[in-house]
């Protein structure tokens, strides 16, 4: 009885270990988290230029911004457009890449779905095999019956019998299913 308290203490001990784990993993990932949204925070004060509650002008920060992005950048709008071609492209390889992919799965699906079927088939043939054979040894189960019945029911004198005994054997064996089935 000691050990098994002492078997489940332990199993509850390490559940509350894993549970314990599980919670300082939480955590951290919660820190990380809120360390992330100050980040992002701070990008979208930076973007801002306004302080937090006041209204900022947003057309004189968004013309400060793209000014920044085109004095920053040395290419011209032509060299956009041939970047956007660049990804457009990448897109179709990418989709040729998608559309071989799920080809050759369906194929190894299509592979994988004959085989089960024919499997199937030949389980369904190995039922019947057992199935024909089962009916085979329940008719030989009757027949065997049948044999010793008669053996059991076979006189083990040799006396005269009288016209009573003669009948009620005779009307026996007229109710009888296993000698009717064997005359036929």
């Amino acid at each position: 009885m000691f050990f098994i308290y002492l078997e489940r203490f332990h199993e509850l001990d390490k559940r509350c270990r894993d549970f314990e784990n599980a919670n300082n993993e939480l955590k951290q990932l919660n820190i990380q988290l809120e360390k992330d949204s100050l980040s992002v925070g701070g990008v979208t004060e930076l973007f801002r230029r306004g302080s937090e509650g006041q209204i900022s002008d947003s057309n004189s920060n968004e013309t400060i911004i793209i000014e920044d992005v085109l004095n920053q950048s040395s290419t011209s709008p032509a060299s956009f457009k041939g970047s956007f071609s660049h990804v457009s492209s990448r897109d179709t390889t990418s989709d040729e890449a998608l559309t071989t992919i799920v080809i050759s799965q369906r194929e190894r699906f299509r592979i994988r779905n004959v085989e089960l079927e024919s499997e199937n088939v030949s389980l369904k043939q190995q039922t019947n095999i057992f199935q024909n054979e089962m009916d085979k040894l329940r008719s030989d189960n009757i027949k065997l019956y049948e044999k010793i019945k008669f053996v059991q029911n076979y006189p083990t004198t040799r006396g005269t019998d009288g016209p009573i005994d003669r009948y009620s054997r005779g009307y026996d064996a007229s109710l009888d299913p296993f000698t009717n089935f064997t005359k036929q």
